[in-house]
């Protein structure tokens, strides 16, 4: 499996909650991986200069 398969099924095994406490929607949690998946892959990037 990639990575990215992989985060996917981490994230989806854990239950992120919203700010009270419901579980996020579909959307929702598309967005945050998708922003922690760019975060990565920056942080990444800059660790190879």
């Amino acid at each position: 499996m990639s990575d990215q398969v992989k985060d996917v099924a981490a994230a989806v095994a854990e239950v992120r909650l919203d700010e009270n406490g419901q579980p996020l929607s579909k959307n929702a949690l598309k967005k945050l991986l998708k922003a922690e998946a760019a975060a990565k892959k920056k942080a990444e990037k800059a660790a190879a200069r």
